[in-house]
C-alpha cells in the first residue's frame, strides 16, 4: 500500500497546508496517519491472519479512495513557497534536497540491517519464520515495527513529492508498487524472504529509473511503457526463481 499511502499523504499535506496549518505541522501530521495505516496493517496481517499481500492490498484500496474523495479527484495546488523548497531546493546549487533524504535513509537501513541485532532478527524472520519463533524471536513485534516504518516512509515521499509537484495528487503514485517490486527484485531481494540488502535496492532502483526513463526519451507511449514494465517485471521474477533455484542447490 505504499504508493497509495504516499499519494493520499501527499493529498492530505496539500489540503491542510491550503487551510494555512503550517508545513511543518502539516508534514508531521501526514507522517503520523503513516503511522495509523501502517499500524493498520500490521493489525490485519499479525492479529486476524490475513495473507499480508491481501491485506496491504485492501488498505491500498482505501487509501486510494481516500486520496480521490479528499481532492475530489483533482490536483491540491500548493503555494507555500518554504515548502516546495523541500522538494525543490539544491544545497551548494547541486545536490537535491529530496536526493539527500534518500542517501540518508539508503544508509541508515543498510546499517541497521547489517550492523544491529534488529536488523539479524529481520532476516531470520524472512528466511524461516517458524524457526525465528523457535529461538525466540517474536514476528509478529518485528514485522510491525516494519509496517509502521514503511508505512512513514510512504508517507514522506508523499509529502516530497507534493512539494516537488507543486501540488497534492491522488494519482501522483500510479504504478510505483510495481517499479518498487520490481527494482527490489533485480538488487537481489528474494520474495520468499531472507535474502537482500540495501546495496542491492540501490542499483535496482537505478536499474528501473534508467529503464523508465530511457524508454520516456525514446518516445515510447505510455501504453507501451505499461508492457514493458510488466516484462521487466516479469524477468525479474524468473531471475528469482532461478537464483533461488541455484542456492537450492
Amino acid at each position: 500500500s505504499i504508493s497509495a499511502m504516499a499519494a493520499m499523504n501527499g493529498v492530505i499535506v496539500a489540503l491542510l497546508i491550503q487551510a494555512g496549518v503550517p508545513w511543518p505541522m502539516a508534514f508531521f501530521i501526514g507522517m503520523a496517519i503513516g503511522v495509523v495505516v501502517g499500524t493498520l496493517n500490521s493489525t490485519l496481517a499479525n492479529v486476524f491472519n490475513i495473507q499480508p499481500f491481501i491485506a496491504t492490498l485492501a488498505v491500498s484500496q482505501i487509501c486510494e479512495g481516500i486520496g480521490y474523495i479528499l481532492s475530489d479527484g483533482r490536483p491540491i495546488p500548493i503555494r507555500d513557497r518554504s515548502f516546495i523548497g523541500l522538494g525543490t531546493y539544491k544545497i551548494g546549487g547541486i545536490l537535491p534536497v529530496p536526493v539527500l533524504i534518500l542517501a540518508v535513509f539508503f544508509i541508515l537501513c543498510g546499517v541497521v540491517l547489517k550492523r544491529t541485532t534488529f536488523g539479524r532478527k529481520i532476516y531470520i524472520i524472512g528466511g524461516n519464520r517458524e524457526a525465528a519463533h523457535l529461538a525466540g524471536i517474536d514476528p509478529k513485534k518485528i514485522s510491525t515495527v516494519l509496517y509502521i516504518f514503511s508505512s512513514m516512509i510512504g508517507a514522506l515521499a508523499g509529502g516530497i513529492l507534493a512539494a516537488r509537484m507543486h501540488t497534492g495528487q491522488p494519482t501522483a503514485c500510479a504504478g510505483a508498487d510495481l517499479d518498487a517490486i520490481t527494482a527490489a527484485i533485480l538488487g537481489g531481494v528474494a520474495l520468499s524472504g531472507g535474502k537482500g540488502d540495501m546495496l542491492g535496492c540501490f542499483i535496482g532502483l537505478m536499474i528501473i529509473q534508467c529503464f523508465n526513463t530511457g524508454l520516456s526519451v525514446i518516445g515510447v507511449s505510455s501504453f507501451w511503457q505499461s508492457v514493458a514494465k510488466g516484462l521487466l517485471l516479469i524477468m525479474a521474477l524468473i531471475l528469482d526463481y532461478f537464483r533461488m533455484k541455484r542456492m537450492e542447490e
